[in-house]
């Protein structure tokens, strides 16, 4: 009688079973990370989305406009020349909590960013992930746009 090398159809479901369990206890912290990295990565782009319209009003001489929509992902640049408004979305699973900017320029929501480099109105923008954690913007009078 030969012997055969292998596995029993036991010992492949044991491992099947422990990999599932693993996989199991594994999802929620992949969500959570994947959550934060979403916030984290939605901050970072409306910090750098905002640098760069400054930027472009000071190199165009014209004055750029920017507006949000606060419960939702949108966010809108509108092109000095054409009036045209292009819209844009934050990375899935942030939204915008809320946006206030003063004095208005012609709403709570929106600013605009001057060719000398400063805005328009000083104001605060707060992203929420799915998770309900928080990160805030900061947009100054002076031009400054980063984290508190």
């Amino acid at each position: 009688m030969s012997r055969r090398a292998g596995f029993s159809l036991i010992e492949l479901m044991t491992v099947v079973v422990i990999l599932g369990m693993i996989a199991a206890f594994s999802v929620p912290g992949i969500a959570k990370a994947l959550a934060g990295w979403n916030l984290h990565t939605s901050r970072e782009l409306v910090i750098s989305e905002v640098k760069l319209l400054r930027e472009k009003a000071i190199a165009e001489g014209r004055s750029r406009h920017i507006w949000f929509s606060p419960g939702t992902s949108l966010y809108w640049f509108q092109n000095p020349t054409t009036n045209v408004w292009t819209s844009y979305n934050l990375p899935s699973r942030v939204t915008f909590l809320s946006v206030n900017f003063s004095p208005p320029s012609t709403g709570t929501f929106d600013t605009y960013l001057l060719p000398n480099g400063q805005s328009a109105g000083s104001g605060t923008i707060v992203l929420v992930n799915t998770k309900g954690v928080k990160d805030t913007v900061l947009v100054n009078l002076s031009g400054f746009v980063g984290q508190p």
